[in-house]
């Protein structure tokens, strides 16, 4: 049996689309809602099949700790498999395929599609032997208990990272099926200079920035191995920042390197 868990911080019911997309491949669709207070009543409609599980938390938890509680819920209903998605997420072809692909590996416990990135029009891995991304994850659910749940203190950002690195350290293993493509927004893009020069380049929001720079250097701590992967993603975000005189992305940084330093974490 397999089932979705999908993370939700408040919804626009255009994103009904992206469910479709994968709700009818699955046996058990559940969806936890990290939106503060506010109600979504087309969820609450979209969820009233037998086959369907809206889980309000009326707080944001954080997307580990959300996920924690969905693959709860699915391991309750019997489920074997988890199809983890985020909300901006959405399946162009070739998921049935996939799924039972992963269905007959029984030395795999982590496989991720190929993303297209809505920012850059591109189609990539967006992966390297070290981690690959949450959404349209396909993970075997007794191996996620075996080597320890996401990692709720992370709240956001990284927590892909850290459970693949605790993968490696039980010596499972994760892959790539390339045959599958997904739709994936990740941050926004932007544009600096004149119609001669110009940069274009992925920009997140400042408290993303923090819970990277913050997340990164306990990642380095923990795994020595993604040492040189935190070096290059957090120059190149203290750089976008600049460049961007984003001064409040700057200021989140700075209190991120210090909070990672002192290992603080948790929600901001």
């Amino acid at each position: 049996m397999i089932a979705s868990i999908t993370v939700l911080y408040e919804p626009e019911i255009e994103m009904l689309k992206n469910f479709d997309s994968y709700i009818n491949a699955v046996d058990l669709s559940i969806f936890v809602d990290n939106s503060e207070c506010q109600e979504y009543e087309f969820l609450e409609v979209y969820c009233k099949n037998d086959n369907c599980i809206y889980i309000k938390l009326n707080r944001n938890v954080g997307i580990a700790a959300a996920l924690n509680i969905g693959i709860d819920k699915a391991a309750e209903h019997g489920a074997n498999y988890a199809l983890t998605m985020d909300q901006d997420s959405q399946f162009k072809s070739g998921l049935v395929n996939y799924i039972d692909f992963f269905k007959k590996l029984d030395d795999v416990a982590l496989m991720a599609p190929s993303y297209k990135l809505l920012t850059s029009n591109k189609t990539e891995n967006k992966s390297n032997e070290n981690f690959v991304m949450t959404s349209g994850n396909l993970l075997r659910i007794k191996d996620y208990y075996d080597v320890g749940k996401f990692d709720a203190e992370f709240f956001i950002d990284l927590v892909d990272t850290d459970f693949c690195r605790k993968l490696v350290e039980h010596n499972k293993k994760f892959e790539v099926y390339n045959s599958v493509e997904l739709n994936h927004s990740l941050g926004s893009k932007f544009k600096v200079g004149n119609d001669k020069f110009n940069i274009q380049f992925i920009y997140h929001s400042p408290i993303r920035n923090y819970y990277f720079m913050r997340n990164s250097l306990v990642i380095m701590k923990r795994y020595p191995v993604m040492k040189s992967y935190v070096v290059k993603e957090n120059s190149k975000r203290i750089f976008k920042a600049i460049i961007m005189l984003d001064y409040q992305s700057i200021f989140l940084i700075y209190k991120g390197f210090w909070d990672g330093r002192k290992n603080k974490l948790g929600k901001l």
